[in-house]
Order: C-alpha cells, then sequence, then structure tokens
C-alpha cells in the first residue's frame, strides 16, 4: 500500500496508481489495520496534487495563446 504511495507520487503517471491505495487500504482495514487510514488519506492529497498537475497541462498552452 506504502508503495503504491511513493510509485504515485511520479507526476503525470502517477495518478494510475491512486486507486490501488484505496483498494490496499480498505483491505488492510478489514484486516484491521489502522496505519492504513493514514496511506489513504496520502492517496487523496497525491490525488488532488496529481488532478492540479494534469490541469495546469492542460490550462497552459490556452495561457499562452491568448498572450
Amino acid at each position: 500500500m506504502w508503495a503504491c504511495a511513493i510509485y504515485a507520487l511520479v507526476p503525470f503517471i502517477g495518478v494510475v496508481f491512486v486507486p490501488f491505495i484505496f483498494v490496499f487500504g480498505v483491505v488492510a482495514l478489514i484486516r484491521g489495520e489502522h496505519s492504513a487510514l493514514r496511506a489513504m488519506g496520502s492517496g487523496v492529497l497525491i490525488l488532488i496534487v496529481q488532478l492540479v498537475l494534469w490541469w495546469l497541462l492542460y490550462v497552459v498552452p490556452k495561457w499562452g495563446m491568448q498572450v
């Protein structure tokens, strides 16, 4: 689970690994591991950052054309 969180830090490609953080996190919660909540919290943060990076990748070229 933490390995998926580390791999998710790769810019732009890492968004592929974020769903695995949640899948493994739910499985770990069912097993009773409470550290899974921290991994899932980091997954949410990583997802937000990755989505902002994808949005910037889409919007910045449009900003350049307007100038």
